[in-house]
């Protein structure tokens, strides 16, 4: 049992050390505020599905990248309900960035897992738009689309799907 387990763990060093050529490459970060809000659907453990609105919540941010084209990022946020039951969740992902003039375009993939007060694990994708710079200030909108089979907030036998838009400001770090 141990042996798959220090296998992964070497593979996993392998790559995480692996950085490529340097040459020209600026690693950049940033850190985000959002809010949003949208529509979400769920099971009732019957044939019956739900629809209301989803609560107001705020994405802290944060993510990291090498200055290429297209830029592959990596980081995640910090997602707090804020109406209803206020909840805490986290949502690591990743991102490609293309430059559309000077507008950014970002599809995102991220695994958001709440833990308090209650359980929620799902995947979400999405697309953010980032708008042009003011210095190191940006700001942007986004899309997410979350799908949470599972957690001790779904009913049996269902899912909670949301789709939101955020809005908020970036900050280069």
């Amino acid at each position: 049992m141990t042996r798959p387990l220090f296998a992964c763990a070497i593979v996993f060093c392998a790559f995480a050390s692996f950085e490529g050529q340097a040459l020209a490459q600026t690693r950049e970060s940033e850190i985000g505020l959002s809010a949003g809000s949208g529509l979400s659907l769920g099971g009732t453990g019957s044939a019956d599905v739900a629809s209301h609105r989803t609560p107001l919540f705020l994405d802290l941010s944060a993510r990291t990248s090498v200055d290429e084209a297209p830029t592959l990022a990596w980081g995640g946020s910090l997602r707090l309900e804020l109406e209803g039951r206020t909840s805490v969740g986290i949502v690591p992902r990743f991102e490609v960035e293309r430059g559309l003039g000077p507008i950014a375009l970002r599809p995102q993939f991220g695994i958001p897992f709440f833990f308090a007060p209650f359980t929620l694990l799902g995947v979400e994708a999405g697309l953010c738009a980032r708008f042009p710079k003011s210095g190191a200030l940006a700001v942007h909108g986004s899309l997410l689309v979350d799908a949470y089979p599972f957690g001790s907030d779904v009913p049996k036998g269902s899912a909670l799907t949301m789709v939101n838009l955020l809005f908020g400001v970036l900050f280069d770090v």
